[in-house]
């Protein structure tokens, strides 16, 4: 059978391609194709505490069983449309966001922006790149999003930027919106903390020295 494999982040500059399909017998597993594909790029094995895997846009565990034409991606440490979230490569819109989520009856609207700092692990940032793997990206915000809103009684919205920003530059947006600020505020804080382990977008900052991908490297 016949996998496609999507090499994304800093193990794309690895493998030196974005896709490529792999061969597999019938009945192979998720391990077995992570064995091969270690085998092919030993530089990947280095890191592969730190990896996650993907099977059809889904976090996918090592014994799950592979079939022809799965598209299998392999998931860097992450720095961070759908009802409840949306990736964009083009700036993103405050008023937009703060209308989703503006109800009568909801008296209490918090929200949090995180933009792009001039300075990160002791280095002058010149600027960034965000990258996602935008079905999946967009498919865990709505997720986040979504579990905020019905485990607080919220309505939360996540916005985030991919491609390149600059100083100052807004990359990610949270609004959430109750009747009483401390549902808000709770859902709020839970989305940030969640997006930053599960979803897919990846950070490089650029130095006057050098880049470096955000994450990579924890084993």
């Amino acid at each position: 059978m016949q996998i496609a494999v999507m090499y994304l982040g800093a193990t794309r500059e690895i493998s030196g391609c974005s896709q490529e399909t792999i061969e597999l017998p019938d009945a192979a597993n998720l391990l077995d194709l992570q064995n091969i594909i270690i085998e092919k790029y030993p530089q990947i094995g280095k890191h592969k505490k730190s990896l996650r895997w993907a099977q059809n846009f889904e976090f996918a565990n090592n014994d799950n069983t592979l079939q022809d034409g799965d598209e299998i991606a392999l998931i860097p440490p992450v720095a961070g449309g759908a009802p409840c979230a949306h990736v964009s490569s083009q700036e993103l819109s405050l008023t937009d966001v703060v209308k989703k989520v503006q109800n009568d009856s909801h008296g209490a609207l918090v929200l949090f922006l995180g933009t792009v700092r001039s300075t990160a692990q002791g280095k002058v940032v010149k600027n960034l790149s965000y990258e996602a793997y935008e079905p999946m990206a967009t498919r865990e915000l709505d997720r986040i999003a979504c579990a905020c809103t019905k485990k607080y009684a919220t309505k939360t919205y996540i916005a985030h930027r991919s491609g390149h920003l600059n100083i100052g530059d807004i990359a990610v947006i949270i609004a959430a919106a109750s009747p009483h600020r401390d549902a808000a505020f709770t859902a709020c804080k839970e989305a940030l903390e969640t997006l930053k382990t599960d979803v897919p977008i990846w950070k490089k900052e650029f130095y006057d020295d050098g880049e470096s991908w955000i994450g990579w490297g924890g084993g």
